[in-house]
């Protein structure tokens, strides 16, 4: 299911950031690393049974090359969801070194220990992600009521 997740990740966000920085190229790399895993999955079929590192870190590490330009971006121009892009930016960047190291750790038969803490530490960068989804919204999109009632 993780190749699911990953690959609409990968879409939506760069849907996201091809609204945020007005790029073409943003598009055609979508469709270039989409088409690039359609081809790995059929010439071995067999990744579709176990964790794909390499869809998972190209996808990611693409969208955190995203997240950085809409940060250089922001730094000359105004734009809204600087929030969303911090957490997109933290989150995606643990999570490509918790499942790197993941299956580094496997492949070296290295105890669990240390994959502990980088989980934990993804765990935590995953709730710092939704409270800045929430604070984004509420600054920004949450109604506010202007009827007031009198007594």
């Amino acid at each position: 299911m993780s190749h699911f997740y990953f690959i609409g990740q990968f879409t939506l966000l760069s849907m996201f950031y091809n609204t945020l920085l007005k790029k073409k190229w943003i598009f055609w790399v979508l469709v270039f690393v989409l088409l690039g895993l359609v081809v790995q999955y059929i010439l071995d079929p067999s990744i579709f049974f176990v964790f794909n590192s390499y869809g998972m870190s190209v996808t990611q590490t693409i969208l955190v090359l995203y997240a950085f330009l809409y940060f250089q971006k922001s730094l000359t121009i105004k734009g809204g969801f600087l929030y969303i892009n911090t957490g997109v930016l933290f989150y995606l960047i643990t999570s490509v070194l918790y499942f790197a190291s993941y299956n580094l750790f496997l492949e070296l038969e290295v105890k669990n220990k240390p994959l502990k803490y980088i989980y934990w530490l993804h765990q935590l960068l995953y709730f710092v992600f939704e409270i800045l989804i929430f604070v984004e919204w509420y600054k920004n999109y949450r109604v506010i009521s202007t009827t007031t009632t009198k007594a």
